[in-house]
């Protein structure tokens, strides 16, 4: 009913889960218990940001059950004001993707799988989210595109343009699908042929980011390989390419509030798009 994205959602039910496990009855649950559950959460080894998120979900989650008079308070907030406060001296800013080590990364994947969904994701700039509930249909071969949903209330898409480069390797996809998939969704587990699972795509880029010495397990945004580098890196090469800063955010599909920004731009020609993208998108096989 909140109209929050859908791998926002997996996440809260993941997490909220999580602790259910542990405190069946939530509106019990003391200050001590939360920082016993706290300790159990820091013998996993999280990065801090994903131990921020597990109280990001319990504190949606303890709203509501107060917004539903289930319990008289919230416990949350003082807690993470406690323990959990905010480091403003963590960088925001992502790891920015060289164009040789990007086309090092894409090589070294040995599976078809692996490959489509980071040659896709580095020449087209789409969010991890995205890429995960893409559609078999939503592949239009014929049209050299992809019309990837967009989220909200409008039912429509955009586009999603492929180049050559990107239409090999998603027709060397298709021929390993076929022989695995067991659901509608363009990009399917190896082991169920179903929807892959969320923290799918950064495995590889983990386990090469190690090899290649560029990602740092834990720390800061911009010491990790994460698929989220992908968008900034597609951002990055075609506009030093000097495609046109309206046609990157098309493409990108950016959200300005509530409205897609790319709706503000009714003139622009989809062709015309098209070519310039072919322009200015990077090689990388």
């Amino acid at each position: 009913m909140r109209q929050l994205r859908k791998h926002t959602i997996e996440n809260y039910i993941s997490d909220i889960k999580h602790f259910l496990s542990h405190y069946p009855d939530p509106c019990r649950v003391t200050s001590q218990d939360l920082e016993d559950y706290l300790q159990v959460l820091l013998r996993k080894d999280l990065s801090p940001s994903t131990l921020k998120s597990y109280f990001i979900s319990l504190n949606a989650f303890y709203e509501m059950l107060e917004y539903k008079k289930k319990c008289k308070r919230n416990p949350i907030p003082p807690f993470r004001k406690r323990y959990l406060p905010r480091r403003t001296a963590r960088s925001e800013k992502r790891q920015e993707i060289p164009l040789d080590t990007a086309r090092v990364i894409i090589r070294r994947a040995g599976h078809v799988l692996d490959r489509s969904i980071h040659l896709l994701l580095a020449k087209t700039g789409l969010r991890r989210e995205e890429l995960l509930i893409l559609q078999a249909g939503d592949l239009v071969l014929e049209d050299w595109m992809i019309k990837a949903p967009l989220t909200g209330k409008r039912l429509d898409f955009r586009p999603v343009f492929l180049d050559d480069e990107a239409m090999v390797v998603m027709l060397d996809y298709l021929d390993w699908r076929d022989e695995y998939a067991a659901s509608d969704y363009l990009f399917v587990s190896p082991s169920t042929g179903g929807q892959l699972h969320k923290d799918y795509p950064g495995k590889y880029l983990r386990k090469v980011g190690m090899e290649l010495g560029i990602h740092v397990p834990g720390g800061d945004l911009d010491e990790r390989l994460t698929p989220h580098c992908w968008r900034w890196f597609f951002t990055t090469q075609v506009f030093r390419s000097g495609m046109n800063e309206q046609y990157i955010k098309y493409l990108r599909g950016d959200v300005l509030g509530t409205r897609q920004a790319w709706e503000g731009y009714l003139s622009v020609d989809p062709e015309i798009v098209r070519m310039e993208y072919l322009e200015c998108v990077p090689k990388l096989l």
